[in-house]
């Protein structure tokens, strides 16, 4: 069962490959039925088992060019998915952080959101202690321009 799982592997791994290999086979094949009754060049037998060293030579180029196109095609496949893979890890390790960030922004928002509630509620606090207050008062910038009084400051003029 493993073995065979292997072989499915194997084949599933390089399978650009194999059909490079096949092409050439096919293109062998194909090459002497065509001298053999196109160019009736002698029989069929004769001609996959080529004498001539020129013949079999430029048979043996044209084979070698479609095993290596195969070869590096399945290279840039391989290359291809691996980088695919890496992408989507890091994309999914970029979800994670976003995730996790978010997620403490959330906590911070709701810490400032509290505090700024403090704030507020201790300027209107110390708002209305100022307004009720018997003694005048009056806020000034650096500028001596009046920014608040209250209602004694206000009797008081």
């Amino acid at each position: 069962m493993e073995e065979s799982r292997n072989k499915a592997n194997i084949f599933k791994n390089n399978k650009l490959i194999f059909i490079g290999i096949g092409l050439s086979i096919l293109f062998y094949v194909f090459e002497s039925l065509m001298d053999t009754f196109v160019f009736h060049e002698g029989t069929l037998a004769e001609r996959i088992l080529v004498k001539d060293a020129n013949e079999l030579w430029m048979r043996l180029i044209i084979i070698s060019f479609f095993i290596i196109f195969s070869i590096y095609a399945q290279l840039i496949i391989r290359r291809l998915r691996k980088a695919e893979s890496e992408v989507k890890k890091m994309s999914e390790d970029l979800e994670l952080k976003v995730i996790k960030r978010t997620a403490e922004m959330t906590v911070r928002n709701e810490v400032i959101q509290k505090q700024l509630d403090e704030i507020k509620r201790k300027g209107e606090e110390h708002q209305i202690i100022l307004q009720t207050a018997f003694d005048g008062f009056m806020l000034l910038d650096i500028n001596g321009n009046i920014l608040d009084v209250n209602d004694s400051y206000c009797k008081m003029i």
